[in-house]
């Protein structure tokens, strides 16, 4: 093989390495919610979440905001943003609708989806 060869071979290698690595870090990096739970918020209330959150006593969250699991959404999983009250900062609950259950929080909203529409 002559250098030109060589040199192609390394730099190909060099490129197939470089994305095995990107895709890797990629798939293994944890998804954000604005990825899980894609916009926009949803504001007409639903029974079944009023249902949802009063049964499970989370407080001071009228008027809600909601956006669906986009990723699995035969599962009916809600990411639910309470109003922010003064001074704190934006709480959120994940909700199983057919369940009619609360089954994390609250967690902080994501900055990103804060003000989002």
């Amino acid at each position: 093989m002559d250098k030109r060869h060589l040199l192609g071979l390394a730099i190909g290698g060099i490129a197939i390495a470089g994305l095995a690595y990107w895709l890797g870090s990629e798939l293994l990096r944890e998804l954000t919610q604005a990825e899980v739970y894609p916009g926009p918020w949803q504001t007409q209330p639903l029974a079944e979440l009023d249902s949802s959150l009063s049964s499970h006593n989370v407080p001071n969250c009228q008027p809600y905001r909601y956006r669906t699991n986009q990723l699995d959404p035969e599962i009916g999983e809600y990411l639910v943003a309470c109003p922010t009250l003064a001074g704190q900062q934006p709480q959120a609950y994940l909700v199983l609708l057919p369940l009619q259950k609360v089954v994390s929080g609250p967690f902080p909203l994501d900055p990103s989806l804060a003000n989002a529409p």
